[in-house]
């Protein structure tokens, strides 16, 4: 059963850079919603020490920048997945999504 309250949005190119305040590291996003992503190819030594987290997302142009909050990890062979909520979600963000959510619409 899925709790989410908003859908996911695979998304393609785009990137992240992830701090912990400790360390940082790039990786990708795999999907997006209003108020969280999934973030994917990061260092698996990243967040050992805290669950909140400073993202700067990045596709083609645009940019975003935000605090984060780990909702859940797992650990692979070289890296780390992780899904993690957006806890300020900044109107730009929203802005963003909306236009996915509608280019989905009419492609789908």
């Amino acid at each position: 059963m899925d709790k989410r309250k908003f859908p996911r949005i695979g998304v393609r190119g785009m990137s992240i850079d992830v701090s912990d305040g400790i360390g940082s590291c790039t990786g990708t996003v795999s999907d997006v919603s209003r108020h969280g992503l999934c973030l994917a190819n990061l260092a698996a030594i990243i967040g050992k020490k805290t669950d909140t987290f400073t993202v700067v997302v990045s596709k083609e142009d645009r940019y975003f920048k935000f605090r984060v909050r780990s909702r859940w990890a797992r650990v692979e062979r070289l890296n780390k997945k992780m899904g993690v909520e957006i806890t300020e979600v900044p109107s730009k963000w929203t802005a963003f999504i909306n236009d996915l959510e509608a280019r989905r619409v009419k492609v789908g």
